[in-house]
Formats: C-alpha cells, sequence, structure tokens
C-alpha cells in the first residue's frame, strides 16, 4: 500500500484497526515489545509559579491541567542504543503534528509533494533510522487541549487564554514535564541521550526548556524570572534515578544536543537585522522585486518597521509566500491545511499514529466535557480576534498567518463534506470552542505576547525579548548544536543569525560565520568566564548547513539533506 486517498471501506477499517491493535501489543516483527509505537496524552497537573524580577512585584500563578499529545516510534533497529530525538513546532501557537511529524521525519509523511496523490505514504527517510521518535504537541496546538472547571462558560473560556495558561516558561515546563514523564514511562530509554528538534518559535522553546533542564536549581531559588521549585525536584528526581548527578554538565551528557530548524533565537534583535538586511542595495528583497516585475519601496521614516514592510512587500505585492519565496503567497499554508485535512481523517490517523484511534485514551468526545482549544471556535473566533485591539499588537508574521488562515477557513468551508469520514463521526462531536486538531491557534498566539505580565513590566517573557539570546548561548557551552541555514526563508533570515549573536557582548567577544553548503559552521568565541553559570571552552561550534532550495520548513524543502546532515552531525558528537 503506497498510502490512503481519502475516505476507506468500513470494513477495511476495522480489519486495519485489528491489525495495529496486534502490532501495538506484540510491538511488530523487528521491534521488542515494550518499545512500540504509541500515542497518547501525558495528563500534565496545574502547576504553580511566579515570576519575580527587581524592581517589579512578584506574580504568582497556577495554570490549568493541559493533556499533551505525544506519538512514539522506536528506532529501526537497536532502539536501547539509539538517542531519543523530541520534535515540536512553534509559533507560538502551532502544532508539531502537522509540521514536523507530517513533514518527512516521521515513519510516514502528510507532505502533499511526497504521497503521489494520497492522503499520506510511507516515507523513506524516517528519522526511525537515526534514533528513536518523540512528537510532543504544546498545549492547546495539535491534538493537545486543557481543561477547565467550567468550558461552556465564555468569560471562564476567555480568562482561561492569560499568562498562567500561555507564556515562555510555563510551556517550556510543561513541555519538559512530558519528556521527563516519557523516560520514566520507557526504562529502556530512560538513561538514553536527548536531543530537542525544534522549529521556527521552537528554537525559543529549545533554549528555555535546556535552560531549565540545565540550571533548574536556579528556577528553584527564586534567582531567574521564572521560579518552578517542583520541577526543579522532578529533574533532580529523574538524574537520581538515572544514577547521575544533575549538575549542569551531567545533564548536559543526556540532553547532549538541540537541532534548531528556522530558529527564532533573540526576538527583535533578529528581526531588526533581517530588515536592516533586506533594504541593502541588492539583497534578496530587490531580487523578488526583479522576478516578478514589482516596485520594492524601503522605509522611508522612523516610523516604518524596515522587516515589516519587507515582509509586507513580498506576500501583498509579489505575492510570494514569506515562508518560502520561490512560491506564490499562501504556499505553505496550502501543505499545512492538505496536513490537517489528513489527520482529521480516521483511517489516515490511524495509519499515520499506527493503531487504532478509537483505542487512544482522552483522544475521543467522552473523555473531554470541560476540555477547550479556543475562545469562541474556529469561525466565530477569527473575527474576534481580527477586530481585538490587541491584534495590532501581535508580531506581523503572526498577523499575517492569522489573516491566511481566515482566508483558508473560507476554502474549507467551500470543501466541506467532500473530505469523508472525520474524526467526529469516530470519535463523537466537540463542542465549538474545541476541536480533533488546529494546525495553529491564534487564540494562543496572542495570550503569548498580550498579557498581564507584560503589561506589568515583564518584557523578557514576550517571545520576541532579546533575553532568550543570553539562554541560547548559556546552553551553547554545554550543548551540541545544529542550526539550518534556509535560502528561501524570509521570516527567519538565517544570514544574520552569526551578527545576532554579536549582540550579546557581555558573553560573546566574537562570531565567526564559515559559510560551506555542507560543513558550514558558525564559530563562537566566548569572553573570559562566561556564560558565569556555566564558564565555556573559548569557543563553541554551532552546525550551520546551507540549504538553497528550502525555506522555512526545511524538512519539506530539502529533507533528504536535512536527513543526511543530521546524520552526519550525530556522528560528530562526543
Amino acid at each position: 500500500m503506497n498510502g490512503f486517498s481519502g475516505k476507506m471501506p468500513c470494513g477495511i477499517f476495522l480489519l486495519l484497526s485489528l491489525v495495529f491493535m496486534i502490532l501495538s501489543c506484540s510491538g511488530g516483527e523487528s521491534r521488542p515489545a515494550r518499545l512500540s509505537a504509541q500515542t497518547g496524552f501525558f495528563e500534565i497537573e496545574p502547576i504553580r509559579f511566579s515570576f519575580q524580577q527587581a524592581g517589579l512585584p512578584t506574580l504568582s500563578y497556577a495554570s490549568s491541567k493541559t493533556r499533551i499529545l505525544y506519538s512514539f516510534y522506536p528506532a529501526d533497529a537497536d532502539p536501547a542504543d539509539k538517542p531519543l530525538f523530541v520534535f515540536f513546532n512553534g509559533g507560538p501557537g502551532c502544532a508539531t503534528c502537522t509540521g514536523l511529524f507530517s513533514m518527512n521525519t516521521a515513519p510516514h509523511t502528510l507532505d502533499k509533494t511526497r504521497t503521489d496523490g494520497n492522503r499520506i505514504a510511507p516515507n523513506p527517510i524516517s528519522f526511525t533510522a537515526l534514533g528513536n521518535l518523540l512528537y510532543l504537541d504544546a498545549p492547546n496546538t495539535g491534538f493537545s487541549y486543557n481543561v477547565t472547571f467550567d468550558a461552556a462558560d465564555e468569560a471562564v473560556r476567555r480568562a482561561e487564554f492569560g499568562v498562567q495558561n500561555f507564556n515562555p516558561y510555563i510551556d517550556a515546563a510543561q513541555m519538559v514535564r512530558a519528556v521527563l514523564r516519557f523516560l520514566a514511562g520507557h526504562p529502556p530509554l530512560k538513561a538514553n541521550r536527548v536531543i530537542l528538534i525544534g522549529e521556527s518559535y521552537g528554537g525559543v522553546r529549545a533554549s528555555v526548556m535546556l535552560n531549565l533542564l540545565l540550571f533548574h536549581d536556579r528556577y528553584e531559588d527564586g534567582s531567574r524570572i521564572y521560579r518552578d521549585a517542583a520541577l526543579a525536584r522532578e529533574i533532580r528526581r529523574h538524574f537520581l534515578e538515572t544514577g547521575s548527578g544533575a549538575s549542569p554538565a551531567d545533564v548536559a551528557r543526556q540532553f547532549a544536543g538541540q537541532i534548531l530548524i528556522s530558529p527564532l533565537l533573540a526576538g527583535v534583535y533578529q528581526n531588526d537585522l533581517s530588515g536592516a538586511a533586506y533594504e541593502q542595495a541588492g539583497s534578496v528583497i530587490y531580487n523578488i522585486a526583479a522576478q516578478t516585475g514589482t516596485v520594492y519601496t524601503p522605509c522611508a521614516d522612523d516610523g516604518c518597521n524596515p522587516w515589516d514592510n519587507a515582509l509586507t512587500f513580498v506576500s501583498e505585492t509579489a505575492k510570494r509566500d514569506v515562508y518560502q519565496h520561490d512560491q506564490p503567497a499562501s504556499y505553505t499554508d496550502g501543505l499545512l491545511l492538505f496536513a490537517v485535512e489528513g489527520l482529521n481523517l480516521p483511517d489516515v490517523l490511524s495509519f499515520a499514529f499506527e493503531r487504532n484511534i478509537v483505542g487512544i485514551p482522552r483522544l475521543g468526545a467522552p473523555w473531554r466535557p470541560n476540555a477547550y482549544k479556543q475562545i469562541a471556535g474556529a469561525e466565530a473566533g477569527l473575527p474576534d480576534i481580527l477586530n481585538r485591539p490587541s491584534f495590532a499588537r501581535l508580531p506581523f508574521a503572526d498577523q499575517l498567518r492569522i489573516r491566511e488562515r481566515a482566508a483558508r477557513l473560507m476554502r474549507q468551508k467551500d470543501r466541506a463534506g467532500h473530505a469523508g469520514e472525520t474524526l467526529a463521526d469516530v470519535l463523537g462531536p466537540l463542542h465549538p470552542w474545541d476541536a480533533y486538531v488546529l494546525d495553529c491557534n491564534d487564540d494562543v498566539a496572542e495570550a503569548f505576547y498580550v498579557n498581564a505580565a507584560i503589561d506589568a513590566g515583564y518584557t523578557a517573557i514576550d517571545p520576541l525579548s532579546t533575553a532568550t539570546g543570553e539562554l541560547f548561548l548559556q546552553n551553547l557551552a554545554l550543548v551540541e548544536t545544529l542550526i539550518t541555514n534556509a535560502a528561501l526563508d524570509l521570516i527567519i533570515y538565517a544570514p544574520v543569525i552569526p551578527d545576532t549573536l554579536k549582540k550579546y557582548p557581555s558573553l560573546v567577544r566574537d562570531v565567526v560565520w564559515r559559510d560551506d553548503p555542507d560543513n558550514g559552521r558558525i564559530e563562537v568565541y566566548y569572553q573570559p568566564g562566561a556564560p558565569a553559570e556555566s564558564p565555556a571552552p573559548a569557543s563553541r561550534i554551532i552546525a550551520f548547513p546551507r540549504y538553497p532550495s528550502a525555506g522555512h520548513m526545511v524538512t519539506h524543502g530539502q529533507p533528504e539533506k536535512f536527513f543526511a546532515d543530521v546524520r552526519r552531525w550525530l556522528s560528530t558528537l562526543p
């Protein structure tokens, strides 16, 4: 079978379900029974945490209960001896299931350019050839959802989209808990090397996750902006149970690497440097103007933001996709639409998860009477968010994505009734404010950027804060790193990343970019004694391979090269 083209006859679906149940019990012919493919939910309890910073009042919160979907696939051979890759996308508010999971890293692909006209197909370059794969949908993205005491009350739902549930720190803390609990539940992998793979805002998430792990004691004693004593205790307990110490060096021996795909690392530093580069004569923006026969006008006054101005020109005048600029506008959005439509079909989802979805606890409607994903639901929510005064406070890229999603909903509405049996038909209908699968959640994005803590002065928790770059550099001193250099991406303009790292002179004395198609690298030279948390060697190397035919989604644009680069990089790790 090459793939699924759409709805499957009921008898075949039941037979396929029986096969998946047998495989999930036996582990399959080539996989140990204890490490078979699995899909389920981690139920993360409400977390008490606080923000504290000199000169600002301490703010204390408790998050809501969240159910984080995970999907696991063991390595093709010797899984107990292979690393665990942890995949997540960004946004904030965007799903892993429609991103890295669907785009040529898992055993199956939903990349419509590679399924030969089907909804899903086997992926010949699955990362199971390199290691064990764990995919996580962040809270209220993809298949994950939150739970409250009265989800039927719109005022309750609206209050749920606040800083207590959505900010870079509680987001990362919940994801760290999910990883630790996965390891605790899988003894053969408990002490294995872990490699984080994050895309886009996933760069921020990886930076915060690693910093929480490496320097957990600082997040327990209140010396950092975020305090989460329960997480620090859980991290120490994990390393005690694996027979290891919990010093930064000990943690780095297990959480040893990060692969960052088109990453946001340093907030507005990246955007500002990108905007300045776009305005230079002969830049990629001028080239796009020449290719499309349009005229690009750079900013003429201080009230104009060069980055926003360039992206506006590309998307609205040149009609190109800012995520992959050799393609027409909304090209990337079309890939996501195809993936989310496929994942909403029971036969396709069962094939992707390698199990009968009916048997997944917490997935179906009976499990979620007080679940919520959005404030008002998809069609009702979009006009609401587009008309809020806070919409203007979102970064331009998020505004653009939300407007594209509004247009997409109209296309989906036009195609309604043509998809065949959906998850709601098999698992039960949900409330309008809930959904089985979302690719990007606009209410989540807004909560990250517009919330009470930022308004109170905690600007370091803004996803575009430059403070994240400091966390990245602290982690880099201990953790091996690969960053992609995608030529067709305008949202994350990779050529400015080396200069972005130079914006931290208290940590870095120099950064040198040595460009090469396969062995490109960034050499970061630290100041003596920096970082103070764990002084680095004189320099650290970031692998920085080039992808001339890829945009933001490198695993879509050049998946074979990405796979080969990761395999080569793994072979160099100590």
